[in-house]
């Protein structure tokens, strides 16, 4: 089950997407088009924007598997980024224009 926090992280994060000029399109098989190791960094972000402290075992093993030290380092970064900026506009009610 999804969180209230990932729907409105997966909103904002289309919404600016889209003023980038993803289409539609794109936006609703994003995980359908990624390659492996895309799909691979989006099941991670996913599960640490889930629940980061229950990272699933199973996800950590394969990001390690494809990714080094540094590669998941960087990932974990720009996840926590986007998390802290999310919850924090949530905080404010700021929304993307």
């Amino acid at each position: 089950m999804r969180s209230r926090d990932s729907i409105n992280a997966s909103y904002v994060t289309h919404a600016q997407l889209k003023q980038f000029g993803v289409s539609d399109e794109a936006l609703a098989d994003l995980v359908g088009t990624a390659n492996g190791r895309e799909k691979i960094a989006l099941a991670y972000a996913r599960a640490m924007t889930e629940k980061a402290y229950e990272m699933p075992a199973e996800v950590v093993a394969t990001a390690r598997q494809h990714f080094s030290d540094e590669e998941l380092v960087e990932l974990a970064a720009v996840v926590g980024l986007f998390n802290y900026i999310n919850r924090f506009n949530d905080a404010l009610g700021v929304l993307p224009e």
